[in-house]
């Protein structure tokens, strides 16, 4: 795995998606077969393959609480080419620092939060959720352990996930769920719709 530390220029980034994306790494441990996000290492020239690096953007929590108060009132989606969660937030709790900063801001009121992972190490911060008010969702697209493990090799186990989500209920987070990619011949939706049926939304 090449772990760096680099420096970034934004924290909060404007994005199509929604209004802003917070990324504290750029590239991800969890090494998903079929992530998007792939894309990043052509515009940033990067050999590794998708899986095998993690950049850590080091100043990212310095630079957040100025732009608090500086931009716009919006939404927060942590993370969209990371998972904000994966093993290595464990040894640097960028993410966390990054609620708490926004938990502390006398700007946080301008912001909502949304937060996606594969990863149960979530249940670390259900504290600053509920504090902030976050929606938490997790990505699924089977129930398979054995073939999870072959496309998403990294990430917590379906199950575990589903549960962290119900454990996050159960103490008054918003949660949803995302399943993606629908996989033909793997993914089953109406197996799914079951087990999740406790969340607030499910996005396909």
């Amino acid at each position: 795995m090449n772990i760096k530390e680099i420096k970034c220029k934004n924290c909060m980034t404007k994005s199509k998606l929604t209004d802003y994306v917070i990324n504290p790494y750029t590239g991800c441990s969890h090494g998903c077969r079929y992530c998007y996000a792939d894309f990043i290492r052509r515009f940033q020239n990067i050999p590794d393959k998708w899986g095998n690096f993690v950049f850590v953007k080091v100043n990212c929590v310095e630079l957040l609480e100025k732009e608090l108060a500086v931009n716009k009132p919006g939404h927060i989606w942590m993370s969209s080419v990371c998972d904000c969660y994966m093993p290595l937030e464990g040894k640097y709790k960028f993410t966390r620092r990054i609620l708490e900063i926004i938990a502390k801001s006398p700007y946080k009121n301008k912001f909502s939060i949304e937060i996606l992972t594969k990863s149960v190490l979530v249940k670390r911060d259900f504290d600053l959720l509920k504090q902030l008010n976050a929606e938490l969702g997790m990505s699924i697209n089977n129930l398979d352990e054995k073939v999870s493990r072959l496309i998403e090799p990294f990430a917590s186990p379906p199950v575990e996930r589903i549960k962290t989500l119900r454990e996050a209920k159960e103490q008054g987070i918003n949660v949803y769920s995302f399943i993606s990619p629908v996989l033909p011949g793997i993914t089953n939706l109406e197996e799914l719709f079951k087990e999740l049926i406790f969340c607030e939304y499910v996005w396909v």
